[in-house]
């Protein structure tokens, strides 16, 4: 089964965008689980790609009590290690967004960046 990180910037809203780089880069798999930080824009948006897709969904929400500053790097680091894939919607400007690239990568994930 594929465990797509599905992450971004939370000014990402384009749901069509969303669909169409999911669509195209899950097309020939069906077993998919999309992992979902659930961080408002595209963590949201992944899970309602999910539902709309009938796809299962493993969601991993910080815990800003317990961790504070660090609860979003720290839900991170869990997802990564988890996932198999990652399709991340990035302005190129987030921090988060930059780190969850990263840890990523470094997990040796299939990492694509959707610039936007």
């Amino acid at each position: 089964m594929l465990k797509v990180i599905v992450a971004g910037s939370r000014s990402f809203s384009d749901f069509g965008l969303l669909s169409e780089r999911l669509d195209f880069y899950l097309q020939h798999h069906q077993a998919v689980e999309i992992v979902s930080g659930t961080a408002r824009g595209a963590d949201r948006l992944g899970e309602r790609y999910a539902s709309q897709r009938g796809l299962s969904v493993a969601r991993f929400p910080a815990d800003w009590s317990r961790f504070g500053r660090s609860a979003g790097y720290r839900r991170n680091e869990v997802m990564a290690g988890y996932a198999s894939h990652a399709v991340i919607f990035w302005d190129g400007v987030s921090s988060g967004t930059a780190h969850m690239v990263r840890l990523a990568q470094q997990h040796g994930l299939v990492v694509r960046v959707v610039r936007f």
